[in-house]
């Protein structure tokens, strides 16, 4: 091929006021431990949003035993992901306690996860799913998701 076929058209680029850094972007490659992060993060999407969904929709009914407990499982581990613990060491999610790791909460907050879990918390209060005076009576399942 001749160079007289290949024409390439380059404009200068110049940073100013109008044009700053905050509306660039820069593509990185990402390691392969944050790309990890990033799978598990979207393995619980779909079982998170399915929840999401019933809850909104006032779809209470939809919801079986066996998909619960999958909901508590993903919970679980995102509780021990964000705080970086191993979950072979045996301990109740709902008692840990510790600092999240702000890399791992930005990640929840990039990809949604935060909407989503927000709405879960939402929803079955505000259609009356579950009343606050019987969660403790009625809705033990439910109660190890809030």
């Amino acid at each position: 091929m001749t160079e007289e076929l290949i024409t390439l058209k380059r404009k200068k680029i110049e940073m100013t006021d109008a044009y700053s850094e905050k509306h660039s972007f820069q593509i990185l490659r990402i390691s392969e431990e944050e790309k990890c992060d990033i799978f598990f993060i979207k393995s619980t999407i779909p079982t998170l949003t399915f929840l999401q969904q019933c809850y909104r929709n006032n779809q209470p009914y939809m919801l079986i035993l066996e998909f619960l407990n999958s909901v508590i499982n993903k919970l679980e581990s995102l509780v021990f992901w964000i705080l970086s613990i191993n979950e072979q060491a045996n301990l109740d999610a709902t008692e840990v306690e510790g600092i999240p790791l702000f890399k791992r909460q930005r990640m929840l907050k990039d990809m949604q996860i935060l909407e989503i879990l927000t709405d879960i918390l939402y929803y079955p209060f505000k259609w009356h799913i579950i009343e606050f005076s019987k969660i403790n009576e009625t809705h033990k399942r439910e109660l190890r998701i809030f």
